[in-house]
């Protein structure tokens, strides 16, 4: 009797091992898919789903909405931790006012400290007309410290009639409160604020001299007139205006110069002296006999 194991329909007999030994053709056994590689692409399937369904959202309208959502959780759990905004320290500061500061940083009390954009903050508070140059910190758990450098006034600015105050390098300080700055040297003219420390570098070599200086004026961006305070101008040279005012310094000690009837002294020419009297001691030159 026929076994039903060894029987192929269609013709013959075959043995139980050739049997097992044929397969259907392009069929492949599932030991031949490594399971790295049935993860790998369980994977790449996934990946595809995410990156169509995030599109999705995207496209929609709803992917904003749940980064902000995720966004304002973190933040709430930051907060629960206690990494708020207590305090905000100052250091360095005595002109800028402590609300000007405040605002530049522009964080409230219980804020998260994380919020805190230090970089754009110290651009902000840089940004004030006393701070020459600001650190901005963050100390946890609670903390932000303001570091500040500030200018120093350095004379009054005089541009299209308005004053200001200007440090060293020129930099507006200040348009507020000029009443407390009404012994620095007023500069006027094109390039006046720029020039004035090294105009100002020279005078004060003659003290006695730099105290009667009233204003500066810038003539043609290459040299300045100085006016003083008994109305007398002096004319100062494009260069060698420190040998100028030694000059008109040993003229005042010797003849008291400063003195006399007086409207213009003319120091631009190093081996000579030009004055220009007043209209009244003009006067009593051409008529002695009159009384100006």
């Amino acid at each position: 009797m026929r076994s039903l194991r060894s029987y192929i329909p269609g013709g013959g007999h075959r043995s139980d091992r050739h049997y097992r030994s044929r397969r259907k053709p392009g069929r492949v056994p599932l030991r031949a898919y490594p399971l790295w590689r049935r993860v790998g692409v369980q994977l790449a399937t996934a990946l595809v789903l995410l990156t169509g369904g995030s599109s999705w959202l995207w496209l929609g309208g709803y992917l904003n909405s749940a980064q902000q959502q995720v966004h304002a959780w973190h933040a709430q759990q930051i907060i629960n931790l206690g990494i708020t905004v207590e305090r905000i320290t100052v250091s360095g500061r005595v002109q800028t006012s402590t609300e000007k500061i405040l605002a530049a940083v522009g964080m409230f009390q219980g804020q998260s400290l994380l919020d805190l954009d230090t970089e754009a903050a110290k651009q902000r508070v840089e940004a004030l007309g006393w701070v020459r140059a600001a650190a901005v910190s963050r100390y946890f758990p609670d903390t932000i410290h303001i570091e500040l450098s500030e200018r120093r006034p350095f004379a009054l600015w005089q541009n299209n009639g308005e004053l200001s105050v200007i440090d060293r390098e020129g930099e507006v300080i200040t348009t507020e409160n000029l009443g407390h700055y009404s012994k620095l040297p007023v500069v006027v003219g094109h390039g006046a604020r720029i020039a004035a420390a090294e105009l100002i570098d020279v005078l004060v070599t003659e003290p006695s001299l730099y105290s009667q200086v009233q204003a500066a004026a810038r003539v043609g961006g290459r040299r300045w007139n100085l006016h003083l305070e008994n109305g007398i101008k002096i004319q100062l040279p494009a260069s060698n205006q420190g040998s100028a005012w030694q000059r008109l310094a040993l003229l005042e000690q010797d003849y008291k110069i400063l003195n006399r009837d007086i409207d213009t002294i003319d120091l631009r020419v190093s081996d000579r002296l030009a004055v220009r009297l007043t209209k009244s001691a003009a006067q009593r030159l051409r008529n002695p006999g009159e009384e100006a």
